[in-house]
């Protein structure tokens, strides 16, 4: 996420976890998605990286509402961050 822009399946599940009742599997979002469950599970754990989902039990809840809120944080502090040199 280079580009300061979510991907398409990081703003279908943020979408579903938004939208669900209840904290969600990862298996259950890739069936319900079309997707595969590798792809599902790590696209959740880059969107807890950033701080848009938190996983507890393995089951999934959305952590804040403003899903590019969350990029643009990520893309700052990762600007911000000083560099490694070896």
């Amino acid at each position: 996420m280079t580009t300061g822009r979510p991907s398409w399946v990081a703003v279908r599940l943020h979408a579903a976890l938004t939208e669900a009742d209840r904290p969600l599997r990862a298996r259950s979002l890739a069936y319900d998605l079309g997707l595969s469950a590798a792809e599902v599970t790590a696209e959740l754990r880059h969107l807890q990286d950033l701080g848009a989902a938190t996983s507890r039990d393995r089951r999934w809840t959305v952590a804040t509402a403003d899903l590019n809120a969350a990029v643009d944080r990520a893309a700052a502090t990762a600007t911000s961050a000083p560099r490694r040199t070896a």
